[in-house]
């Protein structure tokens, strides 16, 4: 909630002291990266999901956390080799639409990050209960796509 509240500070401290309870806990890597970047600590929040994807693996929700991270820090390269690899993976096993969408997103490519966020829309993803709150999406709020979308989720 804290995150959500764009109370990063807050966020930070308490996704820390969830890390020192449970480690290998990846979503609270993925967040605390997230607010790490929110706040501009790039570069901490890059280590954190860097040693997270290779201590506990490349699991998709961290490889997007990551890419993510790199497009926020304009690191286009790093965001893209990720984006790839999610949607390789996307062709072979599943992996949520919404993860691939906002690397998008992040890398400010607005048509495939729409074409993505269309595709997490009929997956039902959860994502969508997040449209009006969730700062990755931020970069896409001006859009007219983005707020058609919005109506959609929320007639």
């Amino acid at each position: 909630m804290l995150y959500r509240a764009r109370r990063f500070d807050a966020a930070i401290a308490e996704y820390r002291r969830i890390l020192e309870m449970a480690p290998s806990y990846g979503v609270a890597h993925v967040f605390l990266g997230f607010a790490l970047a929110f706040t501009g600590q790039f570069d901490e929040a890059v280590t954190l999901l860097e040693r997270a994807v290779a201590t506990l693996g490349p699991r998709p929700i961290l490889q997007m956390a990551l890419g993510y991270t790199y497009g926020l820090e304009g690191r286009k390269e790093q965001a893209s080799q990720l984006v790839q690899q999610l949607e390789a993976r996307a062709a072979q096993e599943y992996v949520p639409a919404a993860f691939i969408a906002l690397v998008y997103v992040a890398l400010r490519e607005a048509n495939a990050a729409f074409e993505w966020l269309e595709k997490a829309y009929a997956e039902h993803s959860i994502l969508m209960t997040m449209l009006k709150v969730d700062p990755l999406l931020d970069p896409v709020r001006g859009d007219a796509r983005f707020e058609g979308l919005v109506g959609r989720v929320f007639p």
